[in-house]
């Protein structure tokens, strides 16, 4: 950096790249700095210059009087000619994970390390590359047609793209997580990206698949964290994507699946399934009977008559009722999530470990697949509680249209493990209401 280029890299906000590139808001590192700590110092030493120019500011966020102005400190560079820029970070806030921080660089900039275009040292030590240790590797470079480039000037031939990158099949000794690292300008974006093919939900053998390709060419969404998958380039390349990879795909679906679920597990998923719907059932009869209805938070809208609550009758020895939070779900939340309990069926399959379950459509409705070789399901050898307490978790999980904090989730999934608890306990007794 220059001077100029330091100055411009203090305004929030100045556009520098087009849409959908990385960087164009100009506001991620200033918010880096900020997030991590209260000072900073910025050391700059431009590409063939002998000039150093430092800016400092050690209490960052205080705004008390106004806008900052920083006046540069120029020195002799320590390494006169070439391009340098130090950030320093004071007064950290957040105690830095520096094996997960490495273990997060060595992925998301992978491609760039290994080129030897950037080079990564945290803690006076290098950050490797991640190593995808695969066998049956085999590059790919394919020109898509018809895909016009989203950036304003971009000197590539108008309406043609290359898609490059390679797959491959990781050896059985590595532990990595599968999937297609997709990256933009040599960052990865996406890591485990499947295009719509089948995923390790389905088989876990499909873990298996790796490979890594560069979009450069598609717009990222606003956050960075994904492509915008609605875009015409996107699903272009996705198709192309998944001709390639299909026979990797269908070798891998050959393969005899290990750990495969006993008949036993099965039907305790079943038996979870009906115990989980039978307390929604009487979740949403309690609620109703209470007149419990207003706000997505359970709030009683006032109505000027102060109503008294139903007393369902209780069989002998049987505890007060279900589980009851100060302000309770609404009807409407508890049928939302009786709703979206109407999955075609629970089953158990292996999986990648790190996953504990998930939703998945197939023929046209959602099952819900419990993870066998999840660390947790072996250790409680997939018991009743175990499936149930996993359900509990999708279905206390919020809609995209619904907002929750962690209290409230946190609280509507012990709602629910309550009454299925009660549902369990009268089937061992034998009795049925």
């Amino acid at each position: 950096m220059d001077l100029e280029t330091l100055e411009g890299f203090l305004h929030w906000g100045k556009q520098t790249r087009e849409k959908g590139r990385l960087g164009r808001y100009g506001q991620g590192g200033k918010a880096a700095m900020g997030y991590l700590g209260c000072g900073w110092v910025i050391r700059a030493n431009p590409h063939g210059g002998d000039t150093q120019f430092i800016i400092r500011d050690e209490n960052w966020r205080d705004r008390s009087n106004g806008l900052k102005e920083y006046v540069a400190e120029e020195t002799r560079s320590p390494v006169p000619g070439v391009g340098v820029v130090q950030v320093e970070v004071r007064q950290l806030e957040r105690k830095p994970n520096v094996k997960k921080l490495r273990e997060d660089l060595s992925w998301r900039y992978a491609p760039l390390i290994r080129k030897g275009e950037i080079e990564l040292v945290l803690n006076d030590k290098r950050v490797e590359p991640e190593d995808i240790a695969s066998v049956k590797s085999k590059p790919f470079k394919i020109r898509i047609k018809d895909v016009p480039s989203p950036y304003p000037g971009d000197k590539r031939q108008p309406g043609h793209q290359l898609l490059e990158g390679w797959l491959g099949i990781k050896k059985a000794t590595s532990d990595l997580k599968g999937g297609i690292r997709v990256s933009v300008s040599g960052r990865v974006v996406v890591r485990d990206e499947y295009f719509g093919e089948k995923t390790p939900a389905f088989k876990a053998s499909l873990n298996n698949l790796v490979g890594e390709v560069e979009m450069g060419f598609i717009p990222l969404k606003l956050n960075k964290d994904d492509f915008d998958r609605d875009s015409p380039g996107w699903r272009k390349c996705a198709t192309v994507m998944r001709r390639i990879m299909k026979p990797y795909v269908e070798e891998l679906l050959a393969r005899k699946e290990e750990e495969l679920p006993s008949d036993e597990e099965i039907e305790r998923a079943m038996l979870a399934r009906d115990f989980i719907f039978k307390a929604l059932e009487r979740l949403e009869e309690v609620y109703r009977l209470k007149g419990k209805s207003g706000t997505a938070e359970g709030q009683k809208p006032p109505t000027g008559v102060e109503e008294k609550d139903a007393v369902e009758p209780r069989e002998e020895g049987e505890s007060r009722g279900p589980y009851e939070p100060a302000t309770p779900p609404p009807p409407s939340a508890v049928g939302k999530r009786k709703r979206k309990a109407k999955w075609g069926d629970f089953d158990v399959r292996p999986m990648e470990e790190s996953i504990r379950s998930v939703v998945v459509k197939e023929k046209g409705r959602n099952t819900l697949v419990i993870n066998n070789r999840f660390p947790a399901y072996r250790a409680s050898r997939g018991e009743i509680m175990y499936m149930v307490e996993t359900a509990a978790v999708e279905l206390a999980r919020p809609e995209p249209d619904e907002p929750q904090d962690a209290a409230t989730y946190h609280e509507t999934m012990n709602i629910i493990l309550a009454e299925v608890s009660r549902e369990i306990m009268k089937q061992k007794r034998g009795g049925r209401r």
